[in-house]
């Protein structure tokens, strides 16, 4: 809570959160305070981490992000991860997922967080990671397709590919 707090204030330029886990998946709490937030995601660290052995084939990656104000520059290899919040009923991911590979889009990642305040199960809310930087044509279309579905998609950031950081 502390690092989001400091970066929406001002008083740091830039967080750095855990996203994922290797051993654990997704870091949930991180995902959760990216629904409110109006911090962007503006690079990701893929870490390599010792396992307690030391053989390379050992590590295990521990995937980071570096929240800020604003999403990155287009670099022509870029991610995207997106929040996309629709009704929950038979054939409602299939109808994201549609929307991005009708328009060549990759979807890389996908988590499934449920929705505060909905008891009944009544919403969906789906964690993306795509091919492609906001600013892509082929993901404004993708949005707007699923403005069209009744579905809301917040973007939590564009940032360049990212790449392995070894631990020394």
């Amino acid at each position: 809570d502390g690092v989001f707090e400091r970066v929406e204030s001002g008083a740091a330029d830039y967080g750095v959160l855990p996203i994922e886990h290797s051993t654990e998946g997704a870091v949930h709490h991180t995902l959760d305070q990216l629904i409110d937030s109006t911090l962007q995601i503006c690079a990701q660290v893929l870490w390599r981490t010792e396992t307690g052995h030391t053989s390379r084939s050992d590590s295990a990656p521990a995937r980071f992000i570096i929240l800020g104000r604003r999403a990155s520059q287009q670099t022509g290899d870029d991610r995207s991860m997106l929040m996309v919040h629709a009704r929950d009923k038979v054939g409602a991911l299939l109808e994201v997922l549609k929307a991005f590979a009708g328009r060549g889009i990759n979807v890389r990642q996908i988590e499934n967080r449920p929705v505060a305040g909905d008891p009944g199960s009544n919403e969906a809310r789906f964690f993306l990671e795509v091919n492609g930087h906001c600013e892509d044509e082929s993901l404004k279309s993708a949005v707007s397709d699923l403005s069209a579905l009744d579905a809301s998609v917040k973007l939590l950031g564009s940032y360049p590919a990212p790449t392995w950081v070894e631990e020394r």
